[in-house]
């Protein structure tokens, strides 16, 4: 399998993981806030996919601008890989399992192991979307814009534990900024490929 193949798969992944992982939490927020819900298995599933989704495709986005990231775009990459596994799939698989298994008692407050787990996340999260969009903008190679909505979107989620809907739309914003992701890998593919006009020499000898 070729490397553009490879690319273009990961831009899709990321694309119909994005915008499944987006939607998914449109519908949680509205229809499925009661855990006991029959749509809340569904819906969680569909983000836990998403979610999977993103992270088998964000690779490909540092690979692609990896020559021209440096350490800061490695490390940076490392740690936001890692976050995104522990807050992304790892809190997905937690809404698809536990949650229901617990049902209303999910309400009661978190042990300290949970709290330790979401804020290391939160970290991991913060410092290496720093260091890998300080990396993007230096590399030149995508658009600026998928790594600050992603940014503002994690700020948004994880301050918005306390204001309703707003954790949601950090999430939405989260999920959508890897759709951009999955754009910007494709359109740079494209524009690798599309060729170069040849040119016409002109003609030498006209014959009447």
């Amino acid at each position: 399998m070729s490397s553009a193949t490879l690319y273009r798969l990961s831009g899709i992944a990321l694309l119909i993981g994005g915008g499944i992982t987006a939607l998914g939490t449109l519908v949680q927020m509205f229809l499925t806030e009661d855990i006991v819900s029959p749509l809340w298995i569904p819906v969680a599933a569909c983000l836990f996919i998403g979610t999977l989704l993103m992270q088998i495709g964000f690779p490909a986005v540092y690979v692609r601008q990896m020559k021209r990231a440096g350490t800061f775009g490695l490390l940076g990459f490392i740690l936001l890989f890692c976050g995104l596994a522990q807050f992304g799939i790892g809190f997905r698989f937690f809404d698809l399992v536990i949650l229901p298994w617990f049902g209303k008692s999910a309400d009661l407050n978190p042990p300290l192991t949970f709290i330790l787990y979401s804020l290391s996340a939160t970290v991991l999260l913060f410092v290496g979307t720093l260091l890998f969009g300080i990396a993007q903008l230096r590399a030149g190679v995508l658009s600026k814009g998928p790594i600050i909505l992603l940014l503002i979107g994690l700020v948004l989620n994880r301050i918005g534990g306390h204001i309703p809907h707003l954790q949601d739309v950090g999430g939405m914003l989260l999920s959508l900024s890897f759709v951009w992701f999955g754009l910007a890998l494709l359109s740079v593919l494209r524009s690798d490929v599309e060729p170069e006009p040849v040119p016409v020499s002109p003609e030498t000898n006209v014959h009447a």
